[in-house]
């Protein structure tokens, strides 16, 4: 799945982003965001090859 990063890593690179206005969840972390565009971007690419911590965002939000 790394190969399957590239192009979306580029294609979110030259995207343009605003920070949420609500916590969104990462499902690479299970946490929210972090309010910062880089790592929201670099988090994204993540989620395409990392587990994925679907049990710690479902603790936090119940």
């Amino acid at each position: 799945m790394r190969d399957a990063a590239a192009p979306v890593e580029e294609a979110l690179n030259s995207a343009e982003m605003s920070l949420p206005v609500i916590d969104v969840y990462s499902n690479v972390t299970g946490a929210p965001y972090e309010r910062n565009i880089g790592r929201i971007k670099r988090n994204l690419v993540d989620q395409i090859y990392l587990p994925v911590k679907w049990e710690q965002i479902q603790q936090l939000l119940f």
